[in-house]
């Protein structure tokens, strides 16, 4: 998924510069097709699967990682919004509401994008491999990514050969 980055440029001139990938997470249909080419997209926005992808890790320091990314995005969005009166009908917190909305825009988007522009390759990661904030993850991630490459360009061979 694309990090969302708010940035002020100057007080009297605010910008806010946010990550293409928040508007267009799977851009195919800028992509110029030409004769023998292919196309190949990562859906990081896949259905999600009860497999364990990753390894579970038992590691404390991964562990504290997490809490303080979420802590810390937590806190803010309270900070912003305010807290419920009623701690019991709080169920979410803003920032899981709002997180679980930009994951259902993002889903709806990468599956227009799919449906309109077939790709030759699809290597698909469960929207469900990794949380927002699950940078300390990045080695498994990206070890994810070279077995689900290796996979989906065995399957183009062995579509080609057939």
């Amino acid at each position: 998924m694309s990090n969302v980055h708010f940035t002020y440029l100057n007080e009297t001139n605010v910008h806010f510069l946010v990550d293409g990938g928040v508007m267009n997470p799977l851009p195919l249909d800028l992509v110029k097709r030409k004769k023998g080419d292919v196309l190949v997209a990562v859906d990081l926005n896949a259905k999600n699967t009860d497999k364990k992808l990753l390894k579970k890790s038992d590691s404390e320091s991964e562990k504290k990682e997490a809490n303080k990314w979420s802590k810390a995005i937590t806190d803010m969005f309270t900070d912003f919004f305010g807290e419920s009166k009623d701690k019991k009908e709080q169920n979410l917190s803003y920032f899981q509401i709002l997180n679980g909305t930009f994951d259902l825009i993002q889903t709806q988007l990468t599956t227009v994008m799919l449906k309109q522009h077939q790709p030759d390759v699809l290597i698909s990661i469960p929207k469900n491999t990794a949380d927002t904030f699950d940078f300390f993850k990045a080695k498994e991630l990206i070890d994810l990514g070279r077995r689900k490459t290796i996979e989906a360009f065995d399957k183009l061979e062995k579509d080609t050969k057939n």
